[in-house]
């Protein structure tokens, strides 16, 4: 991966964590999403890029760097996998019962106590975001100050 490649998949990485604590408030006000990340934190876009090239960014924002960003990046799923744990059986009834009946007699709901037990973990969550986005900024600098051939 190039230099270009690695800048333009950070921003990625870091719009998918964006997007994925924008899905989660909208399923605390009831509203439809169309998914929600994977609980494993190798599955998701940053986990992917993490494991599958470790050794390359190891080599590009250094092994501490890399290491602490893995740590918090782990953090953040677990706290996550709270709220996907209220969630995600709500999430597949809905993807799976799209039809008039189903919205006509309703269907699966989340209780107002998970909601707010969801409200809860979500501002630890926030906070641990905000840590994430705050690594992932940091290493995008690192990697746009490195030389090209540092790459590949």
């Amino acid at each position: 991966m190039d230099k270009i490649q690695t800048l333009k998949l950070i921003d990625k990485i870091k719009a998918s964590h964006e997007r994925q604590m924008h899905k989660l408030e909208l399923l605390m006000s009831d509203k439809d999403v169309d998914s929600i990340a994977p609980l494993a934190k190798t599955e998701c876009e940053l986990g992917k890029l993490m494991y599958s090239n470790e050794d390359a960014l190891r080599r590009v924002v250094g092994s501490l760097f890399y290491e602490k960003l893995d740590v918090i990046h782990e953090k953040w799923h677990n706290e996550y996998s709270n709220i996907f744990n209220i969630f995600n059986e709500y999430v597949q009834y809905k993807s799976t019962h799209k039809g008039l009946f189903s919205k006509l007699i309703g269907g699966k709901k989340v209780s107002d106590m998970d909601i707010d037990k969801a409200k809860l973990y979500y501002s630890e969550l926030k906070l641990t975001t905000q840590e994430l986005l705050h690594i992932i900024d940091v290493s995008r600098r690192r990697i746009a100050a490195l030389a090209e051939t540092k790459f590949n």
